[in-house]
Parts: structure tokens; C-alpha cells; sequence
């Protein structure tokens, strides 16, 4: 007798999951958006750095609660990602005066080096979050077992 190899069972999707991705991404912004209202020495080396360090933790925890394991290597891999939107438009909103527009006629009356940490927040959430999604939606694929 032959014994054929046996199918591997389509894994179910899990239901209400998907929202751990958005509060990941929520939390990833919140991070970033904290990190710009405090002010901190080095904030363009340290911003990105503490980006990729939190964005790995989520997305192992991502892949870990979607596929019941989780591959660092790609965590690590897919991490980039998300530093590397955050040290963009971290510079580009440090750099480019136009951007912050908006905020400043928001918040007129107060002085330019809280204007320009409030500017820093909203860029740096959206970015986190935004990237966040986008990396911790790669972590979803599992791998064959």
C-alpha cells in the first residue's frame, strides 16, 4: 500500500485578532509621538533606533499570537521597515519648514520649540502607525509547517 502524504489543514482565520495589529500600531505611534513631546538628546539617532526595538517587539508578538509561532529573523528583516519611514519623515519634518504649517496655525500662541515638538508628534504617530500596519501585516503570513 501507498501512503500518501497527508494535506495540511487550511488554517482558520482567527476572529478579532486583526484588532491587536491596530492597537500595536496605535501603541507604535503613541510611543513615537511621546518620544517627540519630551525632549531628548540625540532624538535623531535615538527615535529611529527605539522605532525598530519596539516595532520587532510587535511584530513578533504579532506573528506569535497569528500563527502560534513567530520568525525573529523576519521580525527583524521587516523592522526596517518601519525605522527606516520614521527616520524619513522624522527628518523631513525637522527639515522641511512647509510641513508644519498646518499644526503652527493650530497652536499659534505658543512658543516655536513647542511647536515644532507638537509638529514632531503628529508626523511621528502617523508614520508609526502607518508603518506599523504595514509591517506587522507582513508578519501575518505564516510559514508552511
Amino acid at each position: 500500500m501507498d501512503q500518501q502524504p497527508a494535506q495540511q489543514q487550511p488554517r482558520k482565520p482567527v476572529k478579532g485578532r486583526g484588532y491587536l495589529l491596530y492597537g500595536f500600531a496605535a501603541g507604535f505611534g503613541a510611543v513615537l509621538a511621546a518620544l517627540a513631546l519630551i525632549q531628548i538628546k540625540m532624538a535623531a539617532l535615538l527615535i529611529p533606533l527605539i522605532a525598530y526595538i519596539v516595532c520587532v517587539i510587535f511584530n513578533i508578538l504579532t506573528q506569535k499570537t497569528i500563527c502560534a509561532n513567530a520568525n525573529v529573523s523576519q521580525a527583524f528583516k521587516l523592522s526596517t521597515i518601519s525605522a527606516g519611514v520614521v527616520a524619513s519623515v522624522y527628518f523631513a519634518a525637522n527639515n522641511i519648514h512647509f510641513l508644519g504649517n498646518p499644526i503652527r496655525s493650530l497652536i499659534p500662541n505658543s512658543d516655536a520649540a513647542t511647536q515644532q515638538r507638537v509638529i514632531m508628534a503628529f508626523y511621528l504617530f502617523w508614520a508609526g502607525l502607518y508603518s506599523q500596519i504595514l509591517s506587522g501585516g507582513f508578519m501575518q503570513t505564516c510559514a508552511a509547517a
